[in-house]
């Protein structure tokens, strides 16, 4: 399975990691890695979550 992310996902992951970096340093990195894990889940696994 291959992923694709729009322009405006990109755009809210570089908001989001911004936002928790403000929070705590490192804490936008830790971000990233659950997005990672779940994205890696969602191509592993695709039949266990909903289309929308």
């Amino acid at each position: 399975m291959k992923l694709f992310y729009t322009d405006r996902a990109i755009a809210d992951i570089e908001i989001a990691f911004s936002w928790y970096e403000k929070q705590r340093t490192g804490l936008g990195h830790e971000f990233l890695d659950c997005v990672e894990l779940s994205v890696k889940s969602i191509c592993a696994m695709p039949e266990m979550y909903q289309l929308i």
